[in-house]
């Protein structure tokens, strides 16, 4: 694997601690290098950040595409990593609650 550069990366708008979007980034290369399917990429990315940051993450990998929607704060990117953009945001706290509320009971 090659070490990125910084000119690899373009970060368009972010809302998120610094260690965040640094781990970001190194999830952003895993997924990339692991396969090559848009699909596949945002999965493994949207899954990394459940298990490391809580759930609901979303993510968005393409060429060319428009979103619009609400997030978390703290918890949104939207990056370039060379020619490909990834939108990557938490939205769903509540229904997370809910599903903790439900278990407990």
């Amino acid at each position: 694997m090659n070490q990125p550069k910084q000119e690899d990366w373009i970060i368009k708008i972010v809302d998120m601690e610094e260690d965040m979007v640094n781990k970001a980034k190194d999830v952003i290369i895993a997924a990339m290098d692991a396969g090559s399917d848009e699909r596949q990429i945002a999965a493994k990315i949207k899954t990394q950040f459940d298990t490391d940051y809580g759930k609901i993450w979303h993510c968005v990998v393409g060429k060319s595409f428009g979103a619009f929607g609400t997030h978390e704060t703290k918890n949104f990117i939207y990056v370039y990593y060379k020619q490909t953009a990834i939108q990557l945001w938490k939205c769903g706290y509540i229904y997370e609650k809910k599903d903790q509320q439900q278990s407990e009971k």
